[in-house]
């Protein structure tokens, strides 16, 4: 089901801001307004004085305004259930917000206008909870104060309806200073500041319900309006959370104690206003400066941050030319690596012509040692060239550029082996099972398929048939360990280091035919792979050359 603009940006949406994920600000603020509001009505219901007036003498609230803060906990808790629950289609959250939304504007304007007539419309008591002053013309009624701050907290809801967060925070905001300022009122003792008739003082906990709600609403949507900056992470966010707490707290302690001393005659009301505006100003100035000071620590910090990041961009542009320079430098060698070898097989390819003449014209003679000196030279040029072919292959190896793709392993084994079994010359099985599928290049992998089986067949003494088996196990770090086992003679324990080394051979395969360079060639393919290769005594007495590659499974 998609969400409608309108209820996206009303209730329970989720911008792309870190606080914006975390609704426990408004869910917390709405459940303890539900609770305040519920509690009052208990208390109403139950004649328990200590939930309607919290400190005897002070103003009750009204259950009229305890079912208004229940609304208004109850919006802040839909706001964060909207779009959450499938059995309840979205119109009908939109549809609810509305509703008690309009009807805790309608309730604040009701009372305005019968405040400012001087007439009374009786609905107050019409649960017989509150009867009031029965000598007042509208018993039960909420105050004027409370009035005005249940419309402005019910028309941010409106507004957040219809997408203007902006207007809806400063709704909000409004509401919360008129409840700060009703609080302030109630710390420092003089109620008849904000009373305008009987039926205006607001109650304590009215203006504690007040606060948590606009807090609610301000945190609905932190991206929006001015609250970005209140909740950002930047130094403006740090200052803002820092000093705004202190801005209120401070003062107020400061004219606390400065009340207290001048009702126990320890000083003055002058003195009192000076002892409080001194302190203001020196707290304030400690303020300032401690921000300042953070600040400065804080661009410093940039400074460095930004020095780093050139540092960074320089490095980064070394490294590009440092690459460039290396593929100019790889592509010199790869061509160096071409010329050398044509230049080096075109006086082999002679060499062998001269030797095929010589040997033929041995036959016509009839000279034995002329003819094995000829056969001996095309072996030695047969070498050569194969020699040749190997230090090109070695060279490009860690040259040519690679494509890792998902490659399964097992079909391009069963090629390789059909191709080695084809040119061995004598019966031989090859054995593949199960081996997955890698991160790979095509090429260099039957590169490496084929060098390793092709070793196990070509090494395996005469008096045996050659028997390999290629398998797969999984290993650590999410790759896969493929193994090479044959039943040729093995490889010493105290040589096994040295094989991958180019030109290097086992001892026990000295008499057959190789350039040493296979296993070299395996090693770089496997290390450009991000894999390791090495080799290992097999189950029937041969090798068992192991490598790891990425999996892709």
């Amino acid at each position: 089901m998609t969400a409608s603009p309108l209820r996206v940006a009303a209730f329970g949406a989720r911008p792309a801001h870190p606080l914006s994920g975390r609704p426990t600000v408004p869910t917390a603020c709405g459940a303890v307004v539900v609770a305040l509001g519920v509690a009052v009505l208990v208390g109403w219901v139950a004649d328990v004085m200590v939930l309607t007036t919290v400190v005897p003498g002070l103003v009750a609230m009204r259950p009229i305004t305890a079912l208004c803060l229940v609304a208004i906990g109850m919006l802040l808790l839909l706001a964060r259930t909207a779009g959450r629950s499938s059995a309840v289609p979205d119109r009908w959250w939109r549809v609810l917000g509305f509703a008690l939304a309009l009807v805790v504007v309608g309730t604040g304007f009701a009372s305005l206008l019968q405040e400012l007539s001087g007439t009374s419309w009786g609905y107050e008591t019409a649960f017989g909870l509150d009867r009031g002053d029965t000598t007042a013309d509208a018993p039960g009624r909420p105050p004027m104060a409370t009035a005005v701050c249940l419309i402005l907290l019910a028309s941010a809801f409106l507004a957040m309806l219809v997408d203007r967060v902006g207007l809806a925070q400063w709704f909000a905001l409004a509401g919360m200073v008129a409840g700060l300022l009703a609080t302030l009122v109630y710390a420092f003792g003089v109620d008849e500041v904000y009373r305008i008739t009987d039926f205006t003082s607001m109650a304590v906990h009215t203006s504690v319900a007040v606060l948590l709600a606009g807090f609610g609403i301000l945190h609905l949507r932190p991206d929006r309006g001015f609250m970005p900056l209140a909740v950002s992470e930047g130094p403006g966010g740090a200052v803002v959370r820092r000093v705004l707490p202190l801005m209120v707290v401070v003062p107020t302690l400061v004219g606390l104690a400065s009340q207290i001393g001048v009702e126990r005659g320890w000083f003055g009301p002058r003195f009192a206003m000076a002892a409080t505006l001194g302190a203001v100003c020196v707290g304030g100035g400690v303020l300032v400066w401690r921000q300042a000071a953070i600040l400065e620590r804080t661009g410093d910090r940039l400074v460095d941050a930004e020095s780093t990041l050139e540092r960074i961009r320089r490095a980064e542009a070394d490294r590009e030319q440092a690459v460039q320079r290396l593929q100019v430098a790889n592509a010199d060698l790869e061509r160096f690596a071409a010329i050398a070898a044509h230049d080096l097989r075109a006086p082999l390819t002679t060499i062998r012509g001269y030797a095929e003449l010589l040997g033929d014209r041995a036959e016509v003679s009839e000279d034995p040692h002329a003819l094995d000196l000829a056969r001996r030279i095309e072996r030695l040029v047969g070498r050569g060239t194969e020699l040749i072919d190997d230090l090109l292959t070695y060279s490009r190896s860690g040259l040519d550029s690679q494509t890792l793709v998902p490659t399964p392993l097992a079909p391009l084994a069963e090629q390789v082996a059909r191709e080695v079994q084809e040119t061995a010359g004598r019966p031989t099985t090859i054995e593949v099972g199960e081996l997955g599928t890698v991160a790979g290049d095509l090429v260099q992998l039957r590169q490496l398929l084929h060098n390793l089986v092709g070793n196990a067949v070509k090494y395996c003494p005469a008096d045996r048939d050659p028997v390999v088996c290629v398998d797969a196990l999984p290993a650590a770090g999410g790759k896969v360990q493929v193994r090479v086992s044959d039943n040729g003679p093995g490889i010493p324990a105290e040589e096994r280091h040295q094989v991958f080394a180019i030109f290097q051979r086992g001892s026990r395969t000295a008499d057959v035919a190789g350039s040493g360079v296979g296993l070299a060639i395996c090693e770089r393919i496997v290390g450009r792979h991000g894999g390791t290769i090495w080799v290992e005594e097999g189950p029937d007495g041969g090798a068992r050359f192991c490598f790891t590659l990425t999996s892709a499974d």
